[in-house]
């Protein structure tokens, strides 16, 4: 069951460096989200869309996957179907970052885990990655 992100920031935990890939075709907000998880201590792997999404995966499997929807040469969507068709990748934690108005009714149907609208609150992406790295352990 997927879930909107709670508000409340959970306490930063000692042990951060968890590999976080953000897909999405916005430099700006790549750019953005690389340097607040990167002053949070996590490892940061970056694609411009899901096709090097895919890439970076098989290179470097991600603890988790911070996906934009609406992107050129592969969308989020496109991206989630590649990795269900991969066993070792079918259990891969998603939170969807988007402005889509489709997000929360298709995104039940994948393997996301949680969703933030654009234009999102830090504090509320921050404290959804401190909650996912709680539960991962």
């Amino acid at each position: 069951m997927i879930s909107p992100v709670n508000e409340e920031r959970a306490p930063l935990a000692l042990e951060t460096s968890l590999p976080i890939l953000v897909v999405d075709d916005d430099q700006a907000m790549r750019h953005m989200l690389e340097t607040v998880l990167l002053d949070e201590g996590y490892s940061v792997i970056l694609a411009r869309n899901g096709k090097e999404g895919l890439e970076r995966v098989r290179k470097q499997r991600p603890a988790l996957v911070l996906l934009d929807l609406m992107m050129p040469v592969m969308d989020g969507w496109q991206f989630l179907e590649a990795i269900k068709e991969v066993p070792e990748y079918e259990d891969l934690p998603v939170l969807l970052l988007s402005a889509s108005r489709q997000l929360i009714n298709t995104a039940k149907e994948s393997q996301v885990k949680a969703y933030l609208s654009k234009p999102f609150e830090l504090v509320k992406l921050l404290a959804y990655i401190e909650e996912y790295k709680q539960n991962y352990r």
